[in-house]
């Protein structure tokens, strides 16, 4: 998992399925599932 420039969840690697960026589901990778619905990281929004 990683954390873009605009403080989403990015799951567009497909590695562990986790939530994709802006709340869109991320792209399934190779061996990886799609990622679910992410939300914005309010820890990281000042």
């Amino acid at each position: 998992r990683r954390i873009n420039s605009n403080n989403y969840f990015s799951g567009d690697t497909g590695y562990s399925g986790l939530p994709g960026p802006k709340g869109e589901a991320g792209p399934s990778g190779l061996n990886g599932a799609p990622g679910m619905n992410g939300k914005p990281n309010q820890s990281l929004i000042f």
